[in-house]
């Protein structure tokens, strides 16, 4: 009996990490000149899985709801000397590096183009700020990346920007780095002192 419930388990372990092996593709689009600006994508599986980012509109009753919420967790807000002491836990801000350096390992720009058009209300001052700016242009033209900025003398327009990009992500590497800062002596401190001020309030 017990040997079935392990072989189940092993087997569930495995297949977790076989989907979290599996990459994830955040594409996202911006047009300044449409509505909505901004899409965002989520393909998983290869693109059999798509899904829209995008964040409904609450409604009048939600808002009113989350604005309970909010009441009711200001009552729960954390002390000042708490958080000092927080702050001072040994090692946390190494720990909090080294979370973003997985986070930044776990992603892969697959794909970038940006184009953006900047003017000011003066043409004198547009070219002034592009003659400034042009060692940027060139730095731009480094990258690996399609991204122009033009300059505009159209008085109307003072931004405009198309920017198509995909990123890829790993979830096991994200995975990986998460249970890494979670499972860690600063932030294990840290919950230490949660704990004790929540009992004290308690």
């Amino acid at each position: 009996m017990w040997l079935w419930v392990i072989i189940a388990l092993a087997a569930l372990v495995i297949v977790i990490l076989l989907l979290l092996c599996i990459p994830l593709d955040l594409t996202v689009q911006v047009n300044t000149s449409k509505s909505p600006a901004c899409k965002l994508r989520l393909l998983w599986l290869f693109g059999l899985i798509d899904h829209d980012l995008r964040k409904p509109r609450e409604k009048p009753q939600e808002k009113r709801k989350a604005g309970t919420a909010r009441e009711k967790k200001r009552g729960r807000s954390i002390r000042p000397d708490t958080i000092y002491r927080i702050l001072r836990t040994t090692g946390l801000f190494s720990q909090v590096k080294q979370l973003l350096a997985g986070i930044v390992n776990s992603l892969k720009i697959k794909h970038l183009a940006a184009n953006l058009k900047l003017g000011l209300e003066n043409p004198a001052d547009t070219a002034l700020l592009f003659a400034i700016t042009g060692p940027v242009n060139f730095l731009l033209s480094l990258l690996p990346y399609d991204i122009t900025i033009w300059p505009t003398f159209d008085s109307d327009l003072a931004f405009a920007a198309y920017v198509q990009g995909i990123a890829r992500i790993w979830p096991i590497l994200l995975v990986f780095a998460l249970l890494k800062f979670i499972f860690s002596l600063p932030i294990m401190r840290i919950a230490r002192i949660l704990v004790a001020t929540r009992w004290k309030k308690a």
